[in-house]
């Protein structure tokens, strides 16, 4: 989901920044402060906890709170304060990747078909014997409205129909293996060579989904399979909730979500696990709403023991989180790095730092001041994705 590192430490950018990780019992106490630095200082220490965004539920601080005997609906509760239980179904269409020509494996069951047509082609019962024993198809644009379905033959690819129409491969329900480099991969329901636009070539591969395959696609990816149950349960729901509030309000054209963190983490079938498939089946259709509606359900890795509100929402709100274990890290900036990034503050004297209320640690703003009197500012989630801090939780030390 947006902004989210999921189980994974943000990227350092660039700056040469060592960091340390290590669990804390209980979420320390802040206050705004400044720091004034000496002459000649070299490094700036930055002090944090969490992993993530800190909107919503907390994966780490789920699992504790699963452990300590909550149930499914109290995690929920507890992250997404006045949602209430709702059920969704249907399709979602997720964006795999941007390259222009669709290729997959021949399998059992692989049809080429006209989107909105009955028109389509049984690849394995061809006639043309050259053809049925194709190990790989590809949909390539032709023009804004003709698509070229190819296939693979000794090492060169052979037209089979050049055909009206966008053009998408299924399988009756069966994997089907995509082949697209980094993107590469096994997918359920049908893949689509998807128009990006009704006046150019322009194609996108687009994987249409059922909602429950997709989620199946999306928690192993977010949160260990073998964490709590509860806890996996509870993923299951958010992720759920969160593709059906994308899909309805976020207008994206031909597809409703990415596979990546910009919205959430999907690998397909092919990274699903029995324990999070089974999490998925027990919460088959659930979902959050609020006043009739999806919840926007955010979720990160840690929030450092303090949940940060998210304006556009009000179930997501700001205020102590007493099941995070509180992933606590240190890092250290170079002052070469603030150089580089504010050379009309520099020489530094301080660095002030402005918390949200009533969400611990988390900084809404960073002011620099330098030794010439000059005075910048920069939010606190901005600084953080310059100097790729773990969270947006964090204070200075010299």
């Amino acid at each position: 989901m947006p902004l989210r590192p999921a189980l994974r430490a943000a990227a350092a950018v660039g700056l040469g920044l060592a960091t340390v990780l290590q669990l804390s019992a209980t979420a320390p106490s802040y206050a705004d402060t400044t720091v004034t630095l000496p002459v000649g200082a070299t490094s700036v220490t930055v002090h944090g906890e969490g992993n993530g965004h800190g909107h919503g539920m907390s994966q780490y601080g789920a699992n504790a709170a699963a452990k300590r005997g909550l149930s499914t609906n109290q995690i929920l509760a507890h992250y997404y304060p006045g949602t209430a239980a709702g059920r969704a179904g249907g399709q979602v269409r997720v964006l795999l990747s941007t390259r222009p020509t669709l290729v997959v494996r021949t399998g059992p069951g692989l049809v080429a078909g006209v989107v909105g047509s009955a028109k389509r082609w049984r690849l394995t019962h061809l006639r043309k014997r050259a053809a049925r024993k194709a190990r790989r198809w590809s949909i390539a644009p032709l023009s804004p409205t003709v698509s070229r379905l190819s296939y693979l033959k000794r090492g060169h690819w052979r037209r089979y129909a050049d055909v009206a129409g966008q053009l998408q491969f299924s399988a009756g329900g069966r994997p089907i293996r995509l082949v697209a480099g980094a993107d590469s991969g096994l997918f359920r329901g049908t893949l689509r060579s998807a128009a990006t636009s009704a006046t150019t070539a322009d194609r996108d591969i687009v994987n249409v989904v059922p909602l429950e395959s997709y989620v199946k696609g999306v928690v192993p990816n977010e949160m260990p399979a073998l964490w709590a149950p509860a806890a996996v349960r509870a993923q299951a729901i958010a992720a759920r909730t969160y593709a059906v509030h994308e899909r309805a309000t976020v207008q994206r054209g031909w597809f409703d979500v990415y596979d990546t963190t910009a919205s959430q983490v999907y690998r397909g079938a092919g990274s699903e696990q029995r324990a999070s498939s089974r999490a998925v089946d027990a919460t088959r259709g659930q979902i959050r709403t609020y006043a009739g509606q999806p919840a926007f359900t955010q979720f990160s890795a840690s929030n450092g023991g303090w949940m940060l509100a998210n304006s556009t929402a009000p179930y997501l709100v700001s205020g102590p989180d007493a099941y995070d274990p509180v992933n606590a890290w240190t890092q250290v900036i170079p002052m070469s790095a603030f150089q580089a990034r504010f050379p009309s503050l520099f020489p530094l004297r301080s660095i002030a730092v402005t918390t949200y209320p009533g969400a611990g640690g988390w900084v809404q703003t960073v002011t620099l001041t330098g030794t010439n009197g000059k005075v910048g500012a920069i939010s606190g989630e901005d600084f953080r994705a310059w100097a790729g801090l773990r969270s947006g939780s964090f204070r200075f030390t010299r």
